[in-house]
């Protein structure tokens, strides 16, 4: 029934059908939403559910229970819609602050949630080490607590690949450049306080190891950061020193021993498939290479095919002539010392024969003309003094 603005709306407690959470609906609607699960209500069935519990029960908490709350968690947080499985776990917590597995996705959802712009692992490292405080208090065993090491694993290994993919795709400041390493050196550091606590789980173990090589290759490689434009205004790339450069070195290396250690097979596959990245970077490199070369050749062909057929040095029985750019002829006739004047030129449309005028000054002193001649087998360019329209010497080049 649609109400009229300003009538009173009366709420009266129902119960969910589908996930069992105690919700306030308008008795004189005919459905709603559960405000919990977003399934769709009819308002009857609800008000009637509600008040059947009622008389069957003597005590009544009007919260959704627990296991209500873990399963719309989940839900959200397999469908990545981390801020709405936050809540979910948020309220979790508040029923059983002992529950590890409540504790632990609070973290984690909320860690997850955060863009490279508000990026911070803390929430998620809270809530691994109260959760691991949990699980060893319970004795729970090694399987369950190495899951949620992997939960944890898993989240900072996402924020690594995306630091990596933010620098890659951006061109960053000093400022920029130094929150991305100091992003890298905390994944690091929660990476290996992860690789500590885990119970004998060598797969596991070696995925974290493998991920912090990763972080640390990161770290190592040659890094530029932008500060500002040049005189020819193109972008100043300065190159971005690391102060312990040696000591990082030195924590990859330990790394990868510790890693061969614990599964040489393992880590023989590992350095096989970064032996192949390796190599398709360098075929990318030399492909890239090759298409830059190619246009290098195709300017180079068109700046040539671009400079007049005249250009150069051209000889008669009486007279030498050099057309230089810039629109310079030097000019030598017979015994004479060579001069030098200036020309202009004027092409037909086809570009099959140009005038060129020799000036002394603004007096034009001599007439050329060059044509081009094509046969089946190659190009000619033809070049002679002009006597009025008629040639009356001819060059060669």
């Amino acid at each position: 029934m649609k109400k009229n603005r300003g009538d009173f709306v009366k709420l009266v407690a129902a119960k969910c059908p589908s996930c069992g959470a105690q919700i306030d609906v308008d008795e004189d609607s005919d459905s709603t939403k559960c405000e919990y699960c977003k399934s769709k209500i009819i308002v009857d069935d609800a008000i009637e559910k509600y008040k059947v519990e009622i008389s069957g029960k003597v005590e009544v908490d009007n919260l959704p229970n627990l296991e209500n709350y873990l399963k719309l968690g989940e839900r959200y947080y397999k469908d990545r819609e981390y801020t709405e499985a936050y809540k979910q776990y948020e309220k979790a917590c508040e029923l059983d602050p002992d529950n590890y597995i409540s504790v632990l996705r609070n973290g984690l959802a909320k860690a997850y949630s955060y863009d490279y712009d508000t990026f911070d692992l803390k929430p998620a490292i809270n809530a691994m080490k109260n959760a691991y405080g949990i699980l060893k208090e319970k004795n729970e065993d090694a399987i369950t607590i190495n899951e949620s090491i992997n939960e944890c694993y898993m989240l900072i290994s996402t924020k690594e690949k995306q630091i990596i993919n933010y620098y890659k795709n951006n061109k960053l400041d000093l400022d920029d450049t130094n929150l991305s390493v100091s992003r890298m050196r905390m994944c690091i550091g929660e990476l290996q306080y992860l690789k500590e606590i885990i119970e004998n789980d060598t797969a596991l173990t070696i995925r974290i190891l493998n991920t912090i090589i990763e972080c640390l290759d990161f770290l190592l490689e040659k890094k530029y950061y932008v500060s500002g434009i040049n005189k020819e205004g193109n972008i100043n790339r300065i190159e971005y020193k690391l102060s312990d450069y040696s000591s990082i070195k030195s924590l990859r290396q330990e790394m990868i021993e510790e890693r061969n250690s614990l599964d040489p097979e393992e880590a023989k596959k590992y350095i096989e498939e970064k032996k192949k990245e390796e190599q398709q970077k360098n075929r990318n490199n030399i492909i890239a290479i090759s298409i830059i070369g190619f246009l290098i050749f195709l300017m180079l062909i068109s700046f040539l095919n671009s400079t007049p057929s005249y250009y150069g040095e051209w000889h008669s029985d009486e007279m030498t002539i050099i057309f230089e750019e810039g629109d310079k002829a030097t000019i030598k006739i017979a015994n004479e010392e060579m001069k030098e004047y200036s020309y202009l030129h004027k092409c037909n449309s086809d570009a099959n024969s140009c005038n060129i005028d020799i000036y002394d000054g603004e007096t034009i002193i001599y007439k050329f003309k060059v044509t081009e001649e094509e046969t089946e087998t190659s190009n000619s360019t033809r070049l002679c003094l002009l006597d009025g329209e008629q040639c009356k010497l001819y060059f060669t080049k």
